[in-house]
């Protein structure tokens, strides 16, 4: 296996241009499954060195991180406190040695169904950047690790826009304890509420689906009425409805389904205004 460390983006594109070469950043997933597998790759192109990849900046309405940066990092950062969501979700990913290790792109790149910072990022609509191209995140994962990317291809920076002034968001993860654990079911939403009425939803899901999934029409439900027990019990019902969850050694499909519901249900209540 060959093993290349590049200092520019040019560098390590054509490295990993390479038939069967991979990119490695905080390498916390990465290595684990190489460890378990019998063949490893004929490349390892490790990322870290690359500056165009560290870093949070914040210009007009507009928050980049840089691919590489440490979860641990980007939590401390006072950006992060105009992202709650994002924020809940990089406290329950893992534990602290981990996070200081694991990166926002390596893990928008492993395209785990399951991974912790897809929700808020999708309901705060992230774009990744690669050297060529915008990229939501949304759009990213096409199959459990597996994502659009292309040969040569990395995510540059992550774009997060600032969220309407007005608007609150949740992440909650059900696990089987509170740290290094996977997630049974993970989600995030987004609500903006003026004068009573829900202006603005979005509800994403994770670990119910072969990837992180929008749950567009609980969000409808949502969008154009009161916050109302009844509301949101329709929409909680409409998320679950939205999932297509597998039974596997965490948990049963059924069960991922009630839990998106209640989860949900017990969320968003928090939001209804004080009658």
């Amino acid at each position: 296996m060959n093993y290349s460390r590049p200092k520019t983006l040019g560098e390590a594109a054509r490295a990993l241009a390479v038939s069967g070469a991979i990119g490695l950043a905080g390498g916390t997933d990465l290595l684990v499954h190489l460890g378990r597998d019998e063949a490893w790759p004929p490349g390892l192109v490790d990322l870290k060195e690359i500056p165009e990849l560290h870093g949070i900046r914040s210009q007009d309405g507009i928050i980049r991180i840089g691919a590489a940066t440490p979860l641990s990092q980007i939590l401390e950062s006072p950006a992060i406190e105009d992202f709650p969501a994002l924020g809940q979700a990089l406290r329950s990913f893992a534990g602290r040695a981990i996070r200081n290790r694991a990166t926002l792109g390596g893990n928008l790149a492993n395209a785990s169904p399951a991974a912790d910072t897809l929700p808020p990022l999708m309901i705060h609509e992230a774009v990744c950047l690669t050297q060529h191209r915008r990229i939501a995140v949304a759009d990213l994962a096409v199959a459990p690790g597996e994502t659009m990317l292309r040969p040569g291809e990395i995510i540059v920076s992550v774009e997060i826009p600032l969220p309407p002034k007005d608007a609150q968001s949740f992440f909650v993860k059900l696990a089987p304890r509170e740290a290094m654990a996977i997630a049974v079911v993970n989600l995030a939403g987004l609500i903006v509420q003026s004068d009573g009425e829900v202006v603005l939803a979005r509800i994403a899901l994770g670990s119910v689906a072969p990837t992180v999934i929008r749950a567009k029409e609980a969000e409808e439900i949502l969008e154009g009425h009161t916050l109302t027990k009844d509301a949101i019990s329709q929409a909680s019902l409409a998320a679950a409805e939205a999932a297509s969850p597998i039974d596997d050694i965490r948990a049963t499909a059924d069960y991922r389904r009630r839990m998106i519901a209640r989860l949900l249900n017990w969320e968003l209540g928090r939001y209804i205004p004080n009658t």
